[in-house]
């Protein structure tokens, strides 16, 4: 078969869903292409958006190629190329695993996807961190007089806080201040061009700027629009200030978190709400753009973060409130039974699940009859309320004649799951996260030496990359990035001298 297949027809059917980025000049197939329109539009749903060439079920016959080459209209704002059946001869690309130990690879799995992060903070920030460390073009939108309010956290050096680096790696950042019309304009012809917007304001802010999901919707209507706020759209909560300790205590974390010798609740000594958030709009993100791909067009996410925070919680915090009735079953919480264990020098952490386990516990500790005992041998009675108190203060009394080096050893030669608590300096110098490369070091060019930890998901064939740009400083990328949108130097200097932009000196 010869002719055009023109990715752009198909893609105005389906709203065109995302760009080409970065195509190689030639691939090959070994089968027969079908010529229907479906398998057109198939081969877009593939290709366009992440910059993914796939062809996995469309090959014109053996011999001939098909061949990229630069887009030449059509109704598509986002594509960028076209492909014709072209008779055989030409050099090959290869762009799958076509030969042993030849694999195709991109900069992360993302490569090719645009994102304007508005967000501020730490809920959007990390989620967006995590779209660029995994191959996205991440530009950070912020204001022009301080910035991301963590730019003014502690621990600061050479223009950077570690706050701001540990949310902002692999970003682009540019400095508009959008009660500007001018500085609006900039944000509108960004997001116009991009595949995802992120913002964290509270409910109606958004609109009010002009940067709601309606308005945007109508420059791109293929936009995936994410919204994190603390207690979603409406509701009595939805137009409060929060933070994330607020939103700890009315999602269950704080409710739980109490050492029973000291029954007083407490916080998590750690963002976990705000996190939360970050990890659920990242992957819904995701979700939103694999939808897209498939022909669902654009959308708006909605990530109230109490919402999020409670579902971090839920599996485990709420064991004893997940049945409902009078006749709800009873039996002890993972809060109720986590704790630390004392040692005679020390502490360690051990969690028994089984019964294998907890004979080998009670070898470990010296009491082989335990297992014997018809109160603790098997799982069953341990249940019992009465058994295990009785089981808890004869492990107590026996670990508190050992040390916590002597315990370790015999634990972890009975395959008991136990470990040491270690200090935040001894997190460097581990034996396992030194073997995995856990601890990323990087060099910032103003700030200095400085450490991060590695992203824990490792891809096989599209590894991310958490050294491809440094955390930006206020305004770095501003002239480089409205340089992209076709401003000239003399516009450049015109909306800095009216503060419209920041453009560092």
């Amino acid at each position: 078969m010869r002719g055009v297949v023109r990715f752009y027809n198909a893609g105005a059917k389906n709203r065109d869903h995302g760009r080409l980025n970065a195509l190689p000049q030639t691939w090959n197939f070994d089968a027969t292409l079908p010529s229907n329109r479906n398998h057109e539009r198939t081969i877009l749903r593939i290709t366009q958006g992440l910059g993914v060439v796939s062809p996995l079920k469309f090959s014109p016959k053996a011999g001939t190629r098909a061949e990229n080459r630069p887009w030449d209209g059509g109704p598509s704002r986002f594509l960028r190329h076209s492909s014709r059946i072209v008779a055989p001869g030409g050099e090959r690309t290869r762009t799958q695993r076509d030969a042993p130990g030849r694999r195709w690879r991109l900069s992360g799995p993302l490569n090719g996807i645009k994102v304007v992060d508005a967000s501020a903070i730490v809920s959007g920030p990390l989620a967006t961190m995590m779209l660029a460390d995994q191959g996205a073009d991440v530009i950070k939108l912020e204001p022009i007089e301080v910035g991301d309010t963590l730019r003014l956290s502690p621990f600061s050096r050479g223009g950077l806080t570690s706050f701001y680096a540990n949310c902002n790696r692999n970003k682009r950042a540019i400095a508009v201040d959008l009660t500007q019309e001018e500085g609006l304009e900039i944000a509108r012809r960004l997001i116009a061009e991009a595949d995802v917007f992120v913002q964290n304001w509270r409910p109606g802010a958004a609109d009010r700027l002009g940067l709601g999901e309606e308005a945007l919707r109508a420059i791109n209507p293929n936009l995936i629009y994410c919204s994190i706020s603390g207690y979603g759209p409406d509701g009595p909560y939805s137009q409060r200030r929060v933070y994330d300790p607020i939103i700890q205590g009315l999602s269950g974390h704080v409710a739980v978190q109490l050492n029973p010798e000291v029954p007083i609740p407490d916080l998590v000594r750690n963002i976990v709400a705000d996190k939360s958030s970050a990890y659920t709009a990242a992957q819904a993100i995701t979700a939103a753009l694999f939808a897209r791909e498939r022909g669902a067009g654009g959308q708006h996410i909605d990530i109230p973060m109490i919402d999020a925070s409670l579902a971090f919680f839920w599996p485990d915090g709420m064991l004893a409130h997940t049945f409902a009735g009078e006749d709800k079953p009873s039996g002890l919480t993972l809060y109720q039974i986590y704790r630390l264990s004392k040692t005679s020098d020390g502490h360690l952490i051990y969690f028994a699940a089984t019964d294998s386990e907890m004979h080998g516990l009670f070898r470990a500790l010296g009491h082989p009859e335990w297992i014997e005992d018809p109160r603790f041998g098997a799982a069953a009675s341990r249940s019992d309320i009465e058994n295990a108190t009785a089981l808890g203060e004869k492990i107590e009394t026996a670990m508190l004649a050992e040390t916590t080096e002597v315990l370790l050893a015999r634990m972890l030669e009975e395959d008991v799951p136990v470990g040491p608590v270690l200090d935040l300096d001894q997190l460097f110098t581990d034996p396992q996260l030194g073997h995995n490369n856990s601890i990323l070091e990087f060099e910032h060019p103003t700030a200095g030496r400085y450490h991060q930890a590695r992203p824990a998901a490792r891809f096989s064939e599209t590894a991310q990359n958490p050294k491809r740009r440094m955390p930006p400083l206020h305004g770095e990328h501003t002239e480089e990035v409205l340089g992209e949108l076709g401003y000239r130097q003399s516009d450049l200097d015109r909306l800095k001298a009216n503060s419209t932009i920041l453009i560092p000196d």
